[in-house]
């Protein structure tokens, strides 16, 4: 049953679906988000007497694809799921909001070359919201998805660097591959024509396609 288990300290989400829990954030007011596969859950009062903890589902089709695929943006919380990146976000009454459409129900011929989602990852920096996540035939994150919240449009699409995961600190967002390696994001560093790069290898440097504007794509991606 979805109550507290005050003797193991547990709760059960849902546990007859037979789905497993892929992501836990933290949210407002302590509440937590618990997402699964293909549903969403609002778990509210952890702050407090655990007794009081009250499971509220937020959406029965959705879910989050996995533990790196989701990132807070402002008070909202983007995540990967089976049909796009979506969101919650809170309301003026600060009420816990579902934004039904997916924010990349505008890019559904880039969406549609997504593949395997479930080991996707996602990071906010420098006023861009980066998803990495394979794409066509690619077995690992070889492509990032990038939304410009100035713009409040997607910018398009970066390849050129694989990012199984993102690692934010004091000195900047890396980008962190399969093997280990990390790739320095957002680092102003010239190549030998004198354009810009947006991050540079740790070992060594390499070039993308990353100075580009909403207006360089076309609105049927």
């Amino acid at each position: 049953s979805d109550a507290f288990d005050l003797a193991n300290h547990s709760w059960d989400i849902d546990n007859g679906d037979g789905g497993s829990i892929t992501a836990v954030v933290p949210y407002s007011e302590g509440s937590l988000l618990v997402f699964k596969k293909s549903s969403t859950w609002l778990l509210s009062g952890a702050n407090g007497d655990l007794t009081a903890l009250a499971l509220t589902l937020l959406d029965s089709r959705h879910g989050c694809a996995g533990p790196d695929a989701l990132t807070a943006v402002g008070n909202d919380i983007w995540y990967v799921s089976d049909d796009g990146i979506r969101s919650i976000g809170l309301t003026t009454q600060n009420q816990v909001q579902l934004i039904d459409l997916p924010a990349s129900s505008s890019i559904p011929k880039l969406w549609a070359r997504a593949k395997n989602t479930s080991g996707a990852a996602m990071a906010v920096f420098d006023n861009y919201v980066l998803t990495a996540l394979p794409m066509d035939s690619a077995t690992t994150n070889t492509n990032m998805i990038v939304y410009d919240l100035v713009a409040k449009a997607w910018a398009g699409e970066w390849t050129g660097i694989e990012a199984e995961n993102f690692l934010l600190t004091t000195g900047g967002l890396y980008a962190v591959d399969a093997g280990g390696m990390l790739a320095q994001m957002f680092k102003d560093v010239l190549n030998n024509m004198g354009q810009s790069k947006v991050y540079r290898l740790t070992s060594s440097s390499a070039s993308i396609s990353a100075a580009i504007t909403n207006a360089a794509f076309p609105t049927t991606w």
